[in-house]
């Protein structure tokens, strides 16, 4: 049908993306299965380039008076600094990016995975939920395009509560967890966190992945976006490489087996990649559309996601260095108010602990202030498995020199 409605307007450069999505969820509220519900979303997102601009259109239906108004808009917007086509069709082999499991997984599934939760819960639940997404979505161009492919994705969100405090579990993923695994990890936090006992101070710094990727979201991979890069609000740019003072990768791959943003193509029909935004603490590409990789001689990674870039998974690799002690964080508070540009922030540490031959030990809440360039200039090493958290993948990275603020100087 996409491609009906491109034919009836030859002479236009048209790129339509159509989305299917059913999302079947289980509410979990005050130890009980609320309720259950099944839910359907159809999108388009329709864009046509004009000598002047680009028409932007998002619509739950496709006919030709949509389309028009995206013609339209194109006129009207005068923001095109540059074009160099829509992507071709290409006969490269996709691959499965979708878990069989999931894909069969009913509504029926989705409640006794509630309830066995429920059956297993050590504290009190206030608040949950367990879903299934299924999605299909397809891209066609007036360039010949058309691709379509199936993704699958699951997600659990439980709080937790307790006499003297609080805690948030939950794990999205591609492919079907072994929920039980995941959720048994963090089973005895509330209960280590209540002592709060006193640290030992020192200089070695270790992020959970989940507190790691909050701070690479909010205070770093902007910088990476060619958008930008244009309007100069990133610390990069494309001719001068910028070099970090530690050696260590960081990995944009749409290809990622199990990754939850992999995926044969990106939302123009750019067949995704693996790419090196750093090589060696070196930097070495960026976050591109079609046009814009084109533009500045890049080739196009696959990171367009509606008028917008994104990255895909991130993967960071670097030597091995295993400390003898440190300081373990696994909760922040304030990373969405760091700055983006200079990746300087200051965050509050809810939840820590320290880690040496001695044994492991709570920590009370404490300030953490400094930068991502900082961070990545005295990065030490790895050490442990590779883990993932969302579209993060990484070892445990050791950071040094990095400002801790206390309310006491007891240590």
């Amino acid at each position: 049908m996409i491609e009906k409605y491109i034919k009836k307007f030859k002479g236009y450069d048209i790129s339509i993306h159509h989305t299917q999505e059913v999302l079947d969820e289980s509410k979990i509220q005050n130890n009980k299965v609320d309720n259950i519900n099944s839910s359907e979303k159809e999108e388009y997102f329709i864009t046509v380039y004009s000598k002047k601009g680009i028409g932007f259109v998002k619509s739950t239906v496709l006919n030709e008076n949509v389309i028009r108004r995206a013609i339209k808009l194109s006129k009207i917007n005068s923001d095109l600094k540059y074009y160099h086509g829509l992507p071709k069709a290409d006969d490269t082999k996709n691959k499965r990016f979708y878990d069989k499991k999931l894909y069969n997984l009913s509504l029926e599934d989705i409640h006794k995975l509630s309830k066995e939760i429920l059956k297993q819960r050590k504290h009190h639940i206030s608040e949950g939920s367990v879903s299934r997404e299924l999605t299909k979505h397809s891209i066609a161009n007036s360039n010949g395009l058309f691709k379509e492919e199936t993704k699958t994705y699951f997600s659990y969100d439980l709080s937790y509560v307790n006499k003297s405090t609080n805690f948030t579990d939950f794990g999205s993923y591609s492919y079907f967890p072994d929920l039980f695994s995941e959720i048994k990890k963090n089973s005895n936090a509330l209960k280590f966190y209540s002592q709060r006992r006193v640290k030992k101070f020192s200089k070695n710094i270790v992020f959970s992945l989940k507190t790691l990727n909050e701070l690479l979201s909010h205070a770093f991979l902007d910088n990476f976006s060619y958008e930008n890069i244009e309007k100069g609000q990133s610390l990069l740019d494309f001719k001068k490489k910028f070099q970090f003072n530690t050696k260590f990768s960081l990995i944009n791959d749409g290809t990622l087996k199990n990754g939850l943003f992999s995926s044969n193509f990106d939302h123009e029909g750019v067949r995704k990649s693996k790419s090196y935004l750093i090589r060696n603490g070196k930097v070495n590409s960026f976050l591109f559309n079609y046009n814009a990789a084109k533009e500045y001689g890049f080739k196009p990674g696959g990171n367009a996601y509606y008028s917008s870039v994104l990255p895909n998974n991130i993967v960071i690799r670097t030597d091995k260095f295993e400390p003898e002690e440190y300081i373990f964080i696994e909760e922040i508070t304030g990373a969405h108010t760091a700055n983006s540009v200079t990746t300087e922030f200051s965050i509050l540490v809810n939840k820590a602990k320290h880690v040496s031959k001695e044994g492991t030990k709570p920590l009370k809440p404490f300030m953490i202030n400094s930068s991502m360039i900082s961070l990545f200039n005295n990065l030490r090493g790895s050490f442990d498995k590779e883990d993932v958290d969302l579209n993060l993948v990484s070892k445990k990275l050791v950071f040094s020199d990095v400002n801790l603020i206390y309310w006491s100087s007891r240590y």
